[in-house]
C-alpha cells in the first residue's frame, strides 16, 4: 500500500506538476489516429511481440495488455476510489526496483481528495507541440519553473502526448520524470504510464507495443 501511496502522490504531482525536459526519441508523432472515439479495442499483443524478456500482462476486465520485465515483479492492480467515475492503476509488486506506473481512468473520474488530476478533455494532441506545451502551462504554472518538454504519439492508435518534466519542488527535491498521457486510448478509458526518467527507454518501449496489431 506504501508504493499504492507513493504513486498516488506522483499522480496527483504529475497532475499539479507535469513532465518535462526531453530530446523526442523514435516513439514520436506518428500522423493518423482514431477519431471514432471509441479507442482501440482488444489489441491482439502477444508474448511473441514482447522485447527482450519481457513478459506479456493481460487486464482480466479490458483490452489492455503491455510487456514488463518481470525483475519489476508482478503487476498488482488497484481501484482507487473517486467521488465520481472509475480509476485503476496498477504497480508492480518488487519494492526495490524502479519500475512505471500504468492507470487508466473514465472521462468522469473525480478524486474523493482535493488533488489535481491530469486534465485530459485539455489535450488537442492535433495542436503543434508548442501549443500544447503553452496550455499545460497555463494549467499548471509550476511545470513552467523548470524544463518540459512535449512529443505529440500514438498509442493504441490514438493521439496522445509524451511528456518529460525536469524541475525542483519548493521543498528542493529534484523530479525527473517521464509520462505519456493518452485521451479515450482504449475501452473508452483514459490511459497514462509515468515513471522516473532513469527507466524511459523501458517506458517508451511499453507505449511502442501498445498498439493495434
Amino acid at each position: 500500500m506504501k508504493k499504492l501511496v507513493v504513486a498516488l502522490g506522483i499522480s496527483a504531482l504529475i497532475a499539479a506538476l507535469m513532465t518535462g525536459c526531453l530530446e523526442p526519441q523514435e516513439v514520436v508523432d506518428q500522423g493518423g489516429g482514431d477519431d471514432s472515439g471509441e479507442g482501440a479495442q482488444n489489441p491482439a499483443l502477444t508474448q511473441d511481440d514482447c522485447f527482450n524478456d519481457s513478459v506479456l500482462y493481460e487486464d482480466p476486465d479490458t483490452s489492455l495488455k503491455f510487456c514488463y520485465k518481470p525483475e519489476w515483479g508482478e503487476p498488482v492492480k488497484e481501484t482507487l476510489p473517486g467521488e465520481s467515475g472509475e480509476k485503476y492503476v496498477i504497480m508492480f509488486s518488487e519494492p526495490n526496483a524502479v519500475s512505471p506506473e500504468i492507470a487508466y481512468q473514465t472521462n468522469d473520474y473525480q478524486m474523493t481528495e482535493n488533488v489535481f488530476e491530469f486534465c485530459y478533455d485539455c489535450i488537442n494532441p492535433v495542436m503543434p507541440e508548442e501549443n500544447i506545451k503553452e496550455d499545460i502551462v497555463a494549467e499548471f504554472p509550476e511545470l513552467g519553473e523548470g524544463e518540459l518538454s512535449v512529443t505529440k504519439v500514438l498509442v493504441f492508435d490514438q493521439r496522445g502526448v509524451r511528456l518529460h518534466y525536469n524541475l525542483v519542488t519548493g521543498e528542493g527535491t529534484e523530479i525527473d520524470r517521464l509520462s505519456y498521457f493518452v485521451p479515450n486510448a482504449f475501452d473508452n478509458y483514459n490511459f497514462e504510464i509515468s515513471g522516473d526518467y532513469s527507466i524511459a527507454g523501458e517506458i517508451d518501449d511499453m507505449a511502442q507495443l501498445m498498439v493495434s496489431y
